[in-house]
């Protein structure tokens, strides 16, 4: 009988020092004034405060200094800005009906700013060209979003509306 073999999964404290995997870039094209994450298969475009989290994980940094970093440029308490990178960080793959990982929370268990990025990201990777596919369109790429249901917090998901649809 072989032995069982639990999966574990790296907890987010202020102590981590987060560093992106070997075959994940964060780049900037100058040409678009954008930032890229490049990964294989994928190219995500993330938001600004994304950005800056992403450009201090380079493995040397704790989360703690990256959020002192971050408090003092935007001029903002360090606990807010500790407990949202954390957040960001640690469970970015959870969703509002319990489905995700790494805790299965549920609902209001998981922090606004995180079910917002959640729907961002999603919302990005259905617009942009795949190596394996071409982009939906924003009016399609949001129907699958609200066909997803509880996955997602439909609250968040109808004040995305405006910006998906380019409306604000």
């Amino acid at each position: 009988m072989a032995a069982s073999t639990q999966r574990t999964r790296t907890m987010i404290s202020a102590a981590s020092k987060p560093g992106l995997p070997h075959h994940i870039k964060l780049r900037h094209d100058p040409g678009r004034g954008r930032w890229h994450v490049l990964a294989p298969e994928r190219v995500f475009e993330p938001d600004a405060i994304a950005v800056e989290i992403l450009k201090r994980c380079d493995d040397q940094r704790t989360v703690q200094s990256i959020a002192e970093e971050l408090a003092k440029e935007y001029n903002a308490p360090i606990d807010n800005i500790l407990s949202d990178v954390i957040a960001m960080l640690q469970h970015h793959h959870e969703r509002n009906d319990g489905s995700g990982y790494p805790n299965g929370l549920r609902g209001n268990q998981i922090s606004d700013i995180v079910r917002l990025i959640t729907i961002v990201d999603i919302y990005a990777a259905l617009v942009e060209k795949r190596a394996y596919r071409l982009q939906h369109t924003h009016a399609k790429a949001f129907a699958m979003m609200e066909e997803m249901g509880d996955r997602l917090d439909r609250h968040l998901l109808q004040a995305f509306r405006p910006i998906a649809f380019g409306y604000h």
